[in-house]
C-alpha cells in the first residue's frame, strides 16, 4: 500500500484541521502529520528542518485565505528557501474558494501541484497517493 511519510496541513481554521487529519489518519494516508494555523509556522517548520529529510513533507495541504499571510505570501517566502531544503515536498491548495481568479493564480504558479476545494473527497486522496507517493 502507499503512502505519504510527512504531511503537513496549514489552515487557520481548527475544525478544517481537525476533519482533513481525521479523514487522512482513517485512510492511512500518511505516517506522520503536522498542523499549523498560520502559514507563518509552517514557514518556521520548513526552516527547523530543512536539513532533515525524514521530517520535511512530501505533501502540503495549504489554505488560500489566512490571516497574517495568506497562501500566495507564504508560497513566495518559501520560493526563497526552497534552494536550502534537503527535501521539496507536493504543494496542494485546498481551499473553499471557487474563484476563478484563484483558480488561475494556482494554476499559473509552478510551486502548486494541486488545487482542491473542501471537502476533499476520498476518490481525490486516492488519486493523490497514486500520483505523488513513493
Amino acid at each position: 500500500m502507499k503512502f505519504f511519510n510527512v504531511v503537513l496541513i496549514v489552515d487557520d481554521d481548527d475544525i478544517s484541521q481537525f476533519l482533513l487529519q481525521s479523514k487522512l489518519e482513517r485512510h492511512s494516508f500518511a505516517r506522520k502529520y503536522h498542523t499549523f494555523g498560520s502559514a507563518k509556522e509552517a514557514l518556521q517548520f520548513f526552516e527547523d528542518h530543512k536539513d532533515k529529510p525524514d521530517e520535511l513533507p512530501d505533501l502540503v495541504f495549504l489554505d488560500i485565505n489566512m490571516p497574517e499571510m495568506d497562501s500566495w505570501e507564504f508560497l513566495e517566502k518559501y520560493e526563497t528557501i526552497i534552494s536550502s531544503l534537503s527535501k521539496e515536498g507536493r504543494i496542494c491548495i485546498l481551499t473553499s474558494s471557487v474563484f476563478e481568479r484563484d483558480v488561475k493564480r494556482a494554476k499559473s504558479n509552478p510551486l502548486i501541484d494541486e488545487y482542491l476545494v473542501k471537502p476533499v473527497k476520498d476518490a481525490t486522496l486516492h488519486e493523490l497517493v497514486e500520483r505523488y507517493s513513493a
